[in-house]
């Protein structure tokens, strides 16, 4: 608890800080909040804004001032002879659709002004988001009119200047490039990496296409999926098991390293509206109804932002963690397996330390059994998952509010190294890239210079020329999902939802369903294999109302059942860690950027400016670490300058949690070179977040792209040659060293001030239910003078309506007064206190 040291009575409760800066009370941080409009916060110039060119360049396009085929034309044109029926200048049209994402089909409804697609919402015909959407969806807009998409498609060209080979795109039509993938796919030898995908559209295309004998590989930079199938091996299932939560129903929720809240896992709208459901508190009995949320986790998240009681670990201990937790849970059986206990607390021995934290968490989780649900992370490790499944199992929890269901699985999809291992056997000689950046995402696993030197022809379907793009001999422009025709599945499907075009391709640029059609021979348009395949396998309704509705119940999904395996087999398996952390010997935790997501929006630049939810930076990703990391780097290398010095808040020797070296709102970073034992390193700067685990550095993937557009050109650094062989996110054995260089980054932490005002106030339960006003009785202004003149202790919706604006003490002219004139005639007029009215 941070009381202020100079009047006590004037906080109560904790004291809440903006920044490291406002907590260190670092003279940097004064000079910054003196100024409410810092200097260079208007600049268009310089490293906060990235430059006019890259902030605007979307905007520019959506405006229609970037792209010939969205501006009106130079020349004298006629007005409508016969206006559409449909068409209403100024009014717009509004379309079911969805975006494909990592994590399922996002069901929208898209706005349309004049035919140009100009916003997309949440369809609130799907009832468990109920409406809602994620920023990427908001921002996915933008990507239509990204002047650095692929304009088309092209043909490599390999030109000699100056003795050097450089690479020159000739500019060629579609059908063309797609003419010639055909060719190769009649050989027999051809492979197809495509990233995978809820389509069901794609799913069918691709089986007849292994029918054929193509080979068909699935990769993904951010694995959402490679759990699922780890976790069916593990209960004995020969199908992937997918974990469906029901928030709503929960009261008790445990984290282990799980930011279910926000994008990083799968369903987080579904999620967030289902657990949010039970924090809605209006009144005292509301309180008494609250669920609670534990996490357990190694960085500051959105989740752990909202726990209500949060335990710091590092990756690398949550299955300590979670096998302890197990052991406790166990023991409240009538008959306990000992074996098993003795086992998990062998293996929780590492975490004896916070024993009492895990055993109290344990028991309210008892205390609600069947309504206590516990969750993991999806980069964390299969053994974590199957000790998650088993103490849901342990709970009663599972179908009630968590279902653990089978998935299909095809098994025409390989692996990157099946490839790599057919390339060199010279069963593949043509290899196709469908969507995702492989050369980008796996370029610590896979030689892809090396290996698509090996085979004869290689082509590239993508939305943009990028990583992959650059070693391929073909790129054929990939349309955007408001341009194209698909039908795909939601997250946990229930759902079977459209995506069908609000615009025709804006250039010559093909879907994914149109390229494997043309791949196959078919010449039957993408809508209306849409159509038949949707009478055929989905349903015989109206195709029309499904594109109106936008939602139709997927005819399988209510045939899958809860899995009840036993899982005993499995955790006996588990062996301990003899990890040790410290400050030679770190964790690297790696996540999902959040301006990016795996590096597909790195060319977004509402994304880029919009700032990152935690650490507060724009048009930049940094290493993060912990104070007490810092502290001791410091001590390491004394030149590194992370830590202010000692001030009234941290005279004691306390860590001050700060690292923000601030001139004119532009933040000095260290660069320092992490690095593997592997061999594998990085460089990138650093940034001290109070939160995280002591030993943990968390980097983000997806931005530092050396073939990219103008926006993203330059921002971030690149984690993904950090990325384990088998695509590891979670490290260990990584040492970090200064390179004596430093990184101005761009962070909005500090760009408006509170003015120590209170950023937050807060109550418990007990307390809110004891007052409901607590609030008005924290912070410096509940002990300031009175404000309201005679209103002052009037509540604040008497105050709301009849004080104007300002909180002016002088009464405010009441307009409903009714008075008699001298014939007794009455007459509307408005009464003023001429004494408290300063104007007359």
């Amino acid at each position: 608890m941070i009381q202020s040291l100079s009047d006590p009575s004037t906080t109560s409760g904790k004291q809440y800080w903006k920044s490291l800066d406002d907590l260190a009370e670092t003279s940097e941080f004064r000079s910054w909040v003196e100024n409410e409009f810092p200097d260079g916060a208007s600049m268009l110039e310089g490293v906060q804004r990235r430059g006019f060119l890259k902030v605007m360049a979307a905007s520019f396009g959506l405006a229609g001032l970037g792209m010939t085929s969205c501006r009106r034309p130079e020349h004298t044109i006629l007005p409508y002879g016969k206006s559409p029926e449909e068409l209403i200048p100024g009014v717009p049209n509004f379309y079911a659709t969805s975006q494909p994402t990592p994590y399922g089909f996002a069901p929208l409804i898209a706005e349309s002004h004049q035919g140009r697609p100009t916003k997309v919402e949440g369809n609130p015909s799907h009832i468990p988001s109920g409406g809602s959407t994620d920023i990427y969806s908001q921002a996915s807009v933008l990507d239509l009119y990204d002047p650095d998409r692929a304009q088309g498609s092209y043909l490599k060209e390999i030109k000699k200047v100056g003795g050097e080979e450089s690479i020159r795109w000739k500019k060629v039509p579609s059908s063309e490039n797609l003419s010639a993938v055909q060719n190769w796919s009649n050989d027999g030898k051809l492979a197809i990496v495509c990233d995978s995908s809820f389509s069901l559209l794609r799913h069918s295309l691709l089986e007849e296409l292994n029918q054929k004998g193509a080979f068909c590989v699935e990769f993904d930079a951010i694995d959402l999926l490679s759990n699922e199938k780890q976790l069916g091996a593990s209960l004995g299932s020969t199908n992937p098991i997918r974990t469906l939560p029901n928030l709503r129903k929960a009261k008790r929720v445990l984290s282990l390293d799980c930011d279910f809240l926000s994008a990083r896992e799968a369903n987080s709208l579904v999620n967030s509206r289902g657990f949010m459901a039970g924090r809605k508190v209006l009144n005292g009995n509301d309180a008494k109804k609250m669920n609670r949320l534990y996490s357990v986790e190694s960085d500051l998240t959105i989740t752990g932002g909202v726990a209500d009681h949060r335990l710091r670990l590092s990756s690398t201990e949550i299955k300590a963690c979670a096998s302890l937790l197990l052991s406790f849970i166990l023991e409240s059986r009538k008959k306990p397996d000992q074996q098993l206990i003795d086992h998990l607390k062998k293996v929780g021995e590492n975490v004896a330390i916070h024993s009492d934290w895990i055993e109290n968490c344990a028991k309210d989780l008892l205390s609600k059994r069947k309504s206590s649900v516990v969750l993991a992370g999806n980069h964390l490790p299969p053994e974590i998952h199957v000790l998650t499944y088993a103490i849901n199992q342990a709970l009663g929890s599972i179908g009630h509010c968590i279902d653990y269901k089978e998935v299909s699985s095809s098994k025409s999809y390989n692996s990157i190294e099946a490839l790599v291992e057919a390339v060199d056997n010279k069963d593949i000689d043509s290899i196709v890239f469908l969507g995702g950046n492989p050369a980008l995402a796996s370029s610590s696993r896979v030689d892809w210079t090396d290996l698509l030197g090996k085979v004869s022809n290689t082509a590239r379907i993508g939305f943009s020329l990028d990583e992959t793009s650059n070693l391929c001999d073909l790129h054929i422009g990939q349309s955007h999902y408001l341009e194209s025709w698909d039908l795909g599945e939601t997250w946990d499907l229930q759902s079977i939802v459209p995506t069908q075009p609000l615009i025709a391709p804006l250039f010559d640029t093909k879907s994914d369903i149109e390229c494997l059609l043309s791949v196959l021979g078919r010449t039957e348009s993408s809508r209306d294999y849409a159509l038949s395949s949707f009478e055929s396998t989905i349903s015989n309704s109206d195709f029309a109302n499904f594109l109106r509705i936008g939602i139709h119940q997927n005819p399988e999904s209510k045939s899958s059942d809860n899995i009840s395996a036993d899982s005993k087999p499995a955790i006996l398996s588990i062996s301990k860690n003899d990890i040790t952390l410290d400050a030679d010997n770190l964790e690297v935790v790696l996540v999902p950027d959040f301006h990016s997501w795996d590096g597909r929006y790195s060319n977004n630049g509402w994304l880029q400016e919009c700032p990152d939810p935690i650490s507060k930076l724009t048009w930049d990703n940094a290493l993060l670490i912990s104070p007490v990391l810092a502290q001791e780097l410091e001590k390491k290398y004394p030149d590194l300058d992370l830590l202010p010095e000692a001030t009234m808040l941290n005279k004691n020797g306390q860590i001050a949690p700060d690292a923000a070296v601030f001139d004119g709102g532009r933040q000095k970073a260290p660069v320092i070179n992490l690095s593997l034992p592997n061999g594998n390193s990085i460089e990138g700067p650093i940034y001290v977040q109070p939160g995280l685990a002591d030993y943990t550095v968390i980097a983000s993937l997806g931005l530092g792209r050396n073939k990219v557009g103008r926006v993203g050109t330059d921002s971030g650094y690149d984690a993904y040659p950090l990325v384990g062989k088998n695509g590891e996110r979670v490290l260990s054995q990584a040492i970090c060293q200064p390179t004596g260089n430093y990184k101005i980054l761009a962070n909005v932490q500090e760009h408006w001030s509170m003015e120590s005002r209170a950023i937050v106030r807060e109550a418990n339960a007990d307390e809110f239910i004891s007052d409901e006003g607590f609030a008005s009785h924290m912070g410096a202004e509940s002990h300031s003078p009175p404000i309201w003149g005679k209103d002052q202790d009037k509540d604040l919706s008497f105050k709301a309506r009849t004080t104007p604006r300002g909180n002016s003490s002088y009464e405010h002219p009441d307009h409903n007064y009714e008075k008699s004139d001298e014939n007794g005639i009455h007459q509307w007029g408005m009464s003023i206190d001429l004494n408290q009215c300063t104007g007359c």
